[in-house]
């Protein structure tokens, strides 16, 4: 694994909200708090900024706490920095402020403004938030009436469900004092609009963010995202690109299916990257120079021995995988290593295939996703799937941690029923394996 995917120690997260004025944690993130809370995690409160007026101020941080209470937050867990509200500045001074209003405070995770704003207090609370925690995940949100969404490059969608609608609603009431600039551009819409990257009818949107050093929180804040897609590959993608290495095509159908498959994927990532970087390539897997390619990088892997020369001589070498794709007289077949059995498709225009995730041979801190079919059907199959894990829910659930695993399927001729026949996780030999019923 690499280091944005250490797992950590067991038991609740230490999750800290930090918004510039007492609204804006409601705004941006209140599913996401009924989400942490709903799972038993610790979640603490801050707000940086009061307003000139006394009364005013006074009036808006009784609104905080009783907000906090709606959201199931005791309202001794709200903080207030006290900072002034407009000029908010992140420097050695507020930094220190921050410390020692919080003293020990140690979060997993900090919930905070992202600086894709047009907001400077958004944007200033955003740095002052990495300048005074150490050692942590970022998760980082978006205001409907300040963000910037041509600069705002979420990973993790958390979905405006009924229930958290109801639960965002009810704090966000008690903001009286606010409502004129609450509504003043509408929030469900802005909300429509970001979970749209992630195929959801309505979501809060983060960022993703973590400081050398941070261990516990990263893994467990990009898998609460509620996007399929973005908790298979969001954990790869926070270095160097993904990398495909697809195969030569060993007939015209099967090119086809091959380039049918890798559109869809390239997709899929251009669509849930947004912004100027999209962590996924292209390689030829045959080319000349695939060698150095196989050393950088998280890859994925697609085609048979036959069709890659990378399968051929690096994958299918790995002595703890169990189920590799061979061929005998021109019949593709998946060989089961364990248990010295051949899987081939029906012979009703289907296919079988394999799907896998496992540690680089050459260094465990990257992964390789491999997928195969016997034949072109297979592959697309494959491929598709990891373009659209939510589309495919039996193969989604086993890919939904950070586990090694391998699976077999079969698909039918109109990629309609892809089924999982056999799997196991956390490679190496002897784990369990557990047939499909």
């Amino acid at each position: 694994m690499s280091a944005s995917r250490r797992p950590g120690a067991a038991g609740p997260l230490r999750i800290l909200a930090v918004g510039a004025h007492p609204d804006d944690i409601e705004i941006g993130a209140g599913a996401l708090l009924c989400k942490a809370l709903s799972a038993g995690h610790d979640v603490s409160l801050l707000v940086l900024t009061d307003v000139p007026d006394p009364v005013l101020a006074g009036v808006r941080r009784k609104e905080a706490r009783a907000a906090a209470e709606a959201m199931g937050i005791p309202g001794d867990r709200v903080s207030f920095a006290g900072l002034d509200d407009g000029h908010l500045r992140v420097s050695r001074a507020t930094v220190q402020h921050i410390r020692r209003l919080l003293p020990g405070l140690r979060p997993d995770v900090v919930v905070t403004h992202t600086d894709a704003d047009s907001h400077n207090d958004h944007v200033e609370a955003h740095r002052l938030a990495h300048a005074s925690f150490r050692d942590t995940a970022f998760l980082h949100f978006s205001i409907h009436v300040s963000g910037e969404p041509s600069r705002f490059d979420p990973q993790v969608f958390v979905e405006v469900t009924p229930e958290r609608a109801a639960f965002k609603s009810r704090a966000l009431a008690v903001h009286v004092s606010q409502q004129g600039t609450i509504n003043r551009m509408d929030l469900a819409g802005y909300e429509s609009r970001l979970g749209a990257a992630a195929r959801l009818d309505r979501a809060e949107a983060f960022e993703v963010g973590h400081q050398a050093g941070a261990v516990r929180g990263v893994r467990p804040a990009i898998m609460m995202s509620e996007s399929p897609f973005h908790r298979l590959w969001s954990p790869l993608a926070g270095g160097s690109p993904v990398t495909l290495l697809y195969p030569s095509a060993e007939s015209r159908s099967a090119e086809l299916h091959l380039n049918l498959g890798r559109d869809r994927l390239r997709r899929s990532f251009a669509d849930a990257w947004r912004g100027t970087r999209v962590p996924f390539r292209e390689i030829f897997a045959n080319g000349a120079d695939v060698a150095d390619e196989t050393l950088d990088g998280d890859l994925l892997l697609a085609g048979t021995p036959g069709s890659s020369v990378v399968v051929r001589d690096m994958y299918n070498k790995i002595s703890k995988i169990r189920w590799i794709m061979e061929s005998d007289a021109g019949r593709g077949y998946v060989y089961d290593r364990h248990n010295d059995k051949r899987i081939y498709p029906d012979r009703n225009g289907g296919d079988v295939g394999v799907i896998s995730r496992v540690e680089h041979p050459s260094d465990h801190r990257k992964t390789i996703f491999f997928t195969a079919g016997t034949t072109g059907l297979g592959t697309r199959a494959g491929l598709e799937f990891l373009a659209d894990p939510g589309a495919f829910p039996e193969v989604d659930a086993l890919l939904a941690n950070d586990d090694a695993v391998e699976l077999v399927f079969s698909v039918d001729a109109m990629r309609t029923d892809v089924r999982v026949i056999e799997h196991r996780r956390r490679l190496p030999f002897p784990d369990p394996v557990t047939s499909a019923a």
